[in-house]
């Protein structure tokens, strides 16, 4: 029996009846759901398939609705018995469920650069790590957070490549820092902020929709350092922009209607990510973090290395004059509050035994962070190759605390990287260095490879975000509240622009004389 091709009539014909098949199905599902679910699940349910549907015919909405979650996580959260559910685990969730269907249906492999190959190590050594925990909730807990990471990371180098999808998700990520600085203005000005979080002077230490105010700074750090080379290249555009726009201009207002309209878009462009990136610096400033303070300023000076030389010797210039100025005790005209937490950032990083020496109120804050890293050493002594298991920091801290007034660990180590070699071991700790390593390479490569200045300047951000991670996790961990996923889209577009992107081949068009239109890339 021989089997007869299907026509493209007979395909023509059956596809209207498989279409109402599936429709009639998919609607049954829905309404099965409404009237099974409980309350509020059954509410989202219309709404949830609305949002499916725009995922998968925009997949590059996944990303940034992943990212944009992130500063607004635990806004509208839904109780689900002893689970919640916030905005940042909807949108995991559907990007879990979009990325490979988007995948299988382009019929494309899914891309696994070195950088997602180290965050996988890394998730293994945490799972190697387990071996050797007393509970494992907090354990599977650390890794989800992990494996949320490498799923934003995945999914912006596979959803977020051309020119108007980067400049969509840097436009979110801009209102996500204006957003939280406007709000962490308030909270230190205002004194809308807990009586632990004053620092004297009537000001209060800023903490934004974070709860604390250093996982605060760090994603304004993040997202201002990160838009900061963004803005330059966005000036760039305008300038450019507007001079194709001032030599159309001669031949009359509405031969150069288009220019002019390119011109404003890329003028508004600019001028947004340049409020984010002074509202980022206002929020960490406001933050009284010490260790965001240190890790803004390392980024600074590394942006500044890699500038050009007029740049370079500007910022030397700034410099000088700035040391001149507090040698001639310029520092006096700082506020109070300022500069005694200036002041204890050398407190703060210098090594000592907490047992050599008094508890008092002006030594407690050094003693509990040193405590807190000591402990975490202890425990690295105690199981030096898989660590105590990850996520078993809090609940082993008692039995490694050197100083009998602190048994009650507050977190985490307050130094991620004595944290990770405490939790995973020193195989955990080679992982996690091999993750930034390969972040900072991705970076540097972006920034003297890309193709486009666009490129460039997503190399320089990432560079800059990065260093500011490194050192501020010196006396932090910035792997919580899902500040991954912020840090993991940074990392995903350097791995774009390092590899090139489509039709990155230049700078700008509007240089080819071709006036760039619709969005402000």
């Amino acid at each position: 029996m021989r089997l007869q091709p299907v026509s493209s009539v007979s395909l023509q014909r059956t596809a209207p009846r498989l279409a109402s098949i599936a429709g009639i199905l998919v609607s049954v599902v829905l309404a099965l759901a409404i009237l099974r679910l409980p309350a509020p699940l059954n509410v989202l349910v219309v709404p949830g398939a609305l949002l499916g549907t725009l995922l998968l015919v925009v997949p590059a909405l996944a990303p940034i609705l992943l990212i944009a979650s992130v500063p607004v996580q635990d806004v509208g959260a839904v109780p689900l018995g002893v689970q919640t559910l916030t905005a940042t685990k909807t949108a995991v969730g559907a990007t879990a469920i979009i990325l490979p269907l988007v995948l299988l249906a382009r019929r494309q492999s899914l891309r696994l650069p070195a950088l997602a190959v180290a965050i996988v190590l890394y998730i293994l050594t945490q799972v190697i790590s387990l071996h050797a925990a007393r509970e494992l909730l907090p354990g599977f807990a650390e890794i989800y957070r992990w494996t949320v990471m490498l799923l934003a990371l995945l999914t912006v180098i596979h959803f977020v490549r051309g020119r108007a999808a980067i400049a969509w998700l840097s436009v979110i990520v801009a209102a996500g820092a204006i957003g939280e600085a406007a709000l962490g203005t308030v909270q230190a000005v205002l004194g809308r902020a807990p009586e632990s979080f004053a620092v004297g002077g009537g000001l209060f230490r800023a903490y934004g929709t974070f709860g604390k105010p250093n996982p605060y700074a760090g994603y304004l750090e993040m997202t201002g350092l990160w838009l900061l080379p963004l803005a330059v290249w966005a000036l760039h555009e305008t300038w450019i922009a507007g001079a194709a726009w001032r030599v159309a201009r001669r031949e009359g207002f509405a031969a150069s209607r288009e220019l002019r309209r390119d011109f404003l878009v890329k003028l508004s462009f600019f001028a947004w990510l340049s409020l984010a990136c002074a509202s980022s610096f206002l929020g960490i400033g406001l933050s009284f973090s010490r260790g965001a303070w240190l890790g803004a300023a390392a980024a600074l000076v590394v942006l500044l290395l890699t500038a050009s030389r007029r740049v370079q010797i500007a910022g030397l210039g700034l410099a000088l004059v700035g040391s001149l100025f507090l040698l001639a005790g310029g520092e006096t005209l700082l506020p109070d509050a300022v500069r005694e937490r200036a002041i204890q950032l050398t407190a703060q990083i210098r090594l000592f035994d907490v047992r050599d020496v008094q508890l008092t109120d002006e030594t407690f804050a050094a003693i509990e962070r040193m405590t807190h890293w000591q402990a975490g050493l202890a425990m690295v002594r105690d199981s030096p190759w898989i660590g105590i298991g990850v996520g078993n920091f809090n609940i082993r801290f008692p039995e490694f605390s050197p100083h009998p007034a602190f048994r009650i660990s507050q977190g985490h180590a307050h130094n991620y990287y004595i944290h990770a070699a405490a939790e995973t071991g020193l195989l955990g700790l080679a992982a996690y260095l091999l993750v930034l390593l390969l972040a900072l390479a991705a970076a540097l490569r972006a920034t003297r490879q890309g193709r486009s200045a666009l490129d460039r300047a997503l190399g320089l951000g990432a560079l800059a975000a990065t260093t500011a991670v490194m050192v501020h996790n010196v006396v932090e961990n910035l792997h919580v509240l899902n500040l991954s996923v912020q840090l993991a889209a940074v990392w995903g577009l350097a791995v774009v622009a390092e590899v090139g992107r489509p039709g990155a081949g230049t700078d700008s068009r509007a240089a080819r004389g071709e006036g760039q239109r619709g969005h402000p890339s």
